[in-house]
């Protein structure tokens, strides 16, 4: 299931850079290993935390082989704020509730 979320990703966002909150612990560790199996990840560390992945894989487009990628960051290392603060502090009125977020459950990470 993730490596599909991670196969759109790729599709739809070759070129962007792209937050996700707590990347450098838990959520971070969680999807590494799926990427590994799909693209060539360069992480870059700090302090033994992952700041953010290059994530990239080489595709023959007209007889060239081209190299496509995407970056994933950790916003939380650069916004050290819970994320419903952090929302709040660019001014944008939008609660946020536990049971509002979709999770994946560790069953369904391959």
């Amino acid at each position: 299931m993730i490596s599909n979320y991670f196969l759109d990703i790729f599709k739809n966002f070759i070129g962007y850079t792209l937050y996700a909150h707590n990347l450098s612990s838990f959520d971070g560790l969680l999807i590494i290993k799926s990427l590994y199996k799909l693209f060539e990840v360069k992480p870059l560390f700090k302090d033994n935390k992952i700041m953010s992945f290059e994530i990239s894989k080489k595709i023959m487009v007209k007889d060239k082989i081209k190299v496509f990628k995407f970056i994933l960051r950790c916003s939380l290392k650069m916004l050290p704020l819970k994320l419903d603060k952090l929302i709040k502090s660019f001014g944008i009125d939008i609660p946020i509730k536990q049971k509002q977020v979709k999770l994946f459950s560790l069953l369904e990470v391959e």
